[in-house]
């Protein structure tokens, strides 16, 4: 078989037995670092953009507002849902209670 470029022909087939027989190839350590360093510097820039955004807060006066912002965020959530029953019990009309046959929209 002709090599059709430098990663073509017999060194294909090479590289196909190698791995079928276990070994790994050359570079997988390499790539598995590489990938180990930009996660590492993910975590890294996230927790300084965290910590950034925690002392404007506080240069700001707010200080540690994660219980009001969760309080609002729970009263958000409450009214939506409370509208999305509502709105499921609107357009279906259904009163009964679950496991009867109909309700009051079946009454006649």
């Amino acid at each position: 078989m002709g090599k059709t470029g430098w990663t073509g022909g017999d060194n294909r087939k090479e590289r196909r037995e190698r791995k079928e027989g276990g070994e790994e190839e050359g570079n997988d350590g390499h790539k598995r670092h590489r990938r180990d360093i930009r996660k590492r510097r993910g975590e890294e820039r996230k927790r300084e953009e965290k910590e950034e955004r925690r002392s404007k807060r506080r240069e700001n006066g707010e200080g540690n507002d994660g219980h009001k912002r969760h309080k609002k965020h729970k009263k958000k959530t409450e009214r939506q849902e409370k509208i999305r029953r509502e709105e499921w019990t609107g357009w279906t009309g259904w009163t009964g209670e679950a496991g009867e046959a109909g309700g009051d929209i079946c009454k006649e």
